[in-house]
């Protein structure tokens, strides 16, 4: 490969992850903006309306890119240590280092807050099963009607933290799969879901929705070999107008194709969630104002601690009465600024160096690579 080839592809591999981090950072807002009025205000008809859209589709969109990411992940350290084995033990421990220490930490938190409540607001059953990577089973039994689940709504979201530490465990076997074969079990598998009928976060299969992680694995693959695919080369970059069209698709599926077409609303997010992941991947950046894509990769970077923290702040601020003082708007306005805050913090002092230190353990004693 000629240098000029090298640093072709260096740029592309910049400019695919910022757009992945703009996109990150857009789907954290979806999920804090689907949350919101339900953490902040519990009556009235913000919530109503602003719970038309099913914003928490930005979960699947995260899903996607997780997906992508992963094949990308295992392709590059197979590449860079020439062997499976150790691919996959540095795949692991780099993944556990960018999830574990922030979830732990977050979990550890709300535990000794909450110690002084009745164990019935947050059981044992609640930290642990997040702790341990087992939320969706957790929650997905208590979305479902099953006892045994405290407040909800200061964990539940860590199904999905689950899921994809879940998914971690099968990756390196579908790296395995001939990218033929893993199309084929791609396709059967959504074709099978367009018939289970799962309801919009109130059943055990809900939780378990990997179509959007195996969809963008199945295009961070085919990426990898170099598209084997002509159609992208032919199709235009994606656009900011066209980004938010289909993401507004995205949110509305879900409030229409309900009941026996609940299957075919889940297979329908995460085709247009991986749609627009590997579009990004033709952009030179999505924001062509450099202030405003700035902004959106720096959203990016926090969106996991954004992610994370959100739901035990909103409620915080919930509960604080500046609803009352300053409003609905007023008091989302202030939750975002402390959520920014926060997660900036948590980014920074726990998240990147634990990932980091996970990276320089992995590349000297697993791929063998030293520092200059």
């Amino acid at each position: 490969m000629s240098s000029t080839q090298r640093a072709s592809d260096g740029q592309g591999t910049r400019e695919r992850l910022v757009n992945l981090d703009l996109l990150r950072g857009i789907a954290a807002l979806m999920v804090c903006l689907s949350h919101a009025p339900f953490f902040l205000d519990q009556t009235g008809h913000v919530v109503s309306w602003l719970a038309i859209p099913a914003l928490g589709v930005g979960v699947d969109l995260f899903f996607a890119i997780s997906g992508f990411v992963i094949a990308q992940s295992l392709h590059d350290l197979h590449e860079r240590s020439g062997a499976y084995w150790r691919a996959v033990l540095a795949f692991y421990l780099q993944r556990l280092g960018r999830i574990a220490p922030l979830l732990w930490f977050v979990v550890i938190v709300t535990g000794i807050v909450t110690i002084g409540l009745p164990r019935s607001f947050l059981p044992w059953a609640d930290l642990m099963s997040a702790a341990a990577f087992t939320a969706n089973v957790h929650f997905g039994r208590c979305f479902a009607g099953a006892a045994g689940c405290g407040s909800a709504t200061l964990l539940h979201h860590t199904w999905s933290l689950a899921l994809e530490m879940q998914f971690y465990l099968v990756a390196p076997l579908l790296f395995l799969i001939p990218v033929r074969v893993l199309r084929a079990l791609a396709i059967i598998i959504l074709f099978v879901s367009l018939f289970v009928q799962r309801p919009w976060q109130a059943s055990l299969g809900w939780a378990f929705r990997i179509e959007a992680l195996l969809l963008g694995f199945w295009i961070g693959r085919e990426w990898s070999s170099r598209f084997a695919w002509r159609w992208p080369r032919i199709v235009p970059a994606l656009s900011v107008i066209e980004l938010v069209g289909l993401l507004t698709v995205m949110a509305l599926l879900p409030r229409i194709m309900t009941g026996p077409l609940s299957g075919v609303a889940i297979v329908s997010v995460a085709i247009f969630a991986s749609w627009i992941t590997v579009r990004s991947g033709l952009s030179p950046v999505l924001l062509a104002n450099r202030f405003a894509a700035r902004i959106g990769q720096r959203l990016g970077a926090w969106s996991y601690a954004i992610y994370l923290i959100h739901p035990p702040i909103m409620i915080a601020i919930g509960l604080s009465g500046l609803v009352q003082q300053f409003g609905f708007g007023g008091a989302r306005a202030v939750s975002m600024v402390v959520l920014l805050v926060v997660a900036w913090w948590l980014t920074r002092t726990i998240g990147d160096p634990a990932y980091r230190a996970a990276r320089r353990f992995t590349d000297r004693y697993i791929l063998r690579e030293r520092a200059p």
